[in-house]
């Protein structure tokens, strides 16, 4: 980053807080002044619990100074001059309002409450516990996959319209999130399988009614389908699905990327095995859709 701010010739520069404080990195300007602040998060595609979260307390977040970057990558594997390398390959990037985010995250999180008392004080937020007792929350307030402002948050909140525009634009990159998690792991697995996956990059958000994402061309000529969406079971037995007769599996991926992989057998699908991690499941996978498909 300092080599391409040197580039400018502005006088900016780059520099990392110390003691893995909030934020990460502060840009400064050619007085060494601190403009504004950036928190970096990373997530891997293929992980089913995207972990990372913003924590931060409102109350040490700067308005319009501090950032939130989001880097979305995966293990990519190729072959350069000759040579079959795998490498982290950063697949997508976005910059958020931190401050506009963490009140969302704040707001999500006290409507949510299932009739537990919460609160939110100078130091941490704080449910009730047992005997009427209360502790500090137990450390999932934050996860980015969980941020969101609730449906029915009236429009009478602080800088509603604010983060009403800061939650679409977030909404629209967890979907690329959820949307990518499928592409990568069909990948994965067709590569386990020796089977020629073909992918769209089209695919932009994870369906809201079951469908084929993606499909697969297997070494014995099958075809191995990605499907995701609610109720994959009864999508399965729809007529439609009689037309595809060289599909003897299917494998079907959640918003979380647990997985199903459904077998054909007769005129119904039974399921084949299942699991809630496929980055390290996918042995597992192989199994279910059949080890005979390599030979």
């Amino acid at each position: 980053m300092n080599d391409i701010l040197l580039g400018e010739q502005n006088g900016f520069s780059v520099s990392a807080v110390l003691w893995n404080v909030f934020p990460d990195l502060l840009i400064r300007n050619s007085r060494r002044e601190p403009l504004f602040g950036l928190e970096v998060k990373a997530l891997h595609t293929a992980a089913e619990e995207k972990s990372a979260n913003l924590a931060t307390p409102l109350s040490l977040i700067a308005r319009n100074e501090d950032f939130l970057v989001i880097l979305l990558w995966g293990w990519v594997s190729t072959e350069k001059q000759g040579v079959s390398i795998t490498y982290p390959h950063i697949h997508a990037v976005d910059v958020f309002d931190a401050w506009l985010l963490a009140k969302i995250r704040d707001y999500g999180w006290m409507f949510n409450h299932g009739n537990r008392i919460k609160g939110i004080d100078l130091c941490s937020p704080v449910i009730n516990g047992a005997l009427n007792n209360y502790k500090a929350e137990e450390g999932n307030l934050g996860k980015l996959m969980r941020i969101g402002l609730p449906s029915d948050a009236p429009s009478t909140l602080s800088d509603f319209d604010a983060m009403k525009a800061e939650n679409s634009h977030y909404e629209s990159f967890l979907q690329l999130i959820l949307a990518l998690g499928l592409r990568e792991t069909f990948i994965d697995v067709c590569e386990l399988d020796g089977a020629t996956p073909d992918i769209s990059k089209d695919q932009i958000t994870y369906p809201n009614i079951c469908c084929i994402v993606s499909r697969a061309i297997r070494k014995n000529g099958g075809t191995l389908l990605l499907i995701a969406g609610p109720a994959p079971v009864r999508w399965l037995n729809q007529s439609e699905m009689a037309n595809e007769t060289d599909v003897t599996h299917c494998l079907w991926l959640g918003q979380k990327l647990n997985w199903v992989v459904y077998e054909k057998l007769d005129d119904s699908w039974i399921n084949k095995g299942e699991g809630d991690k496929p980055d390290s499941d996918l042995d597992a996978i192989q199994l279910a859709i059949g080890r005979n498909a390599l030979s």
